[in-house]
């Protein structure tokens, strides 16, 4: 599938389980543990990227607000 931002096939797809080990930091905020719900990269122990090497950009990420970031991490 090309790139959503520039249509290069330059993309890598980076799986990965992080066992409640997941750190959190934004704005003065700390999150640890599993990762926290609705940053659309994965789910509790597992985080999935997909990465555009071309334009560097992550892909299927929907642009959040400081508030909506906020109320994830706390």
């Amino acid at each position: 599938m090309p790139c959503e931002s520039c249509g290069s096939d330059l993309i890598v797809l980076i799986d990965a389980k992080c066992n409640d080990l997941c750190c959190v930091q934004y704005g003065g905020l700390e999150h640890d543990g599993y990762l926290p719900r609705g940053f659309q990269i994965g789910d509790m122990d597992y985080i999935s990227l997909k990465i555009c090497y071309s334009c560097g950009k992550l892909q299927g990420i929907i642009p959040m607000t400081d508030e909506e970031i906020r109320e994830i991490i706390s």
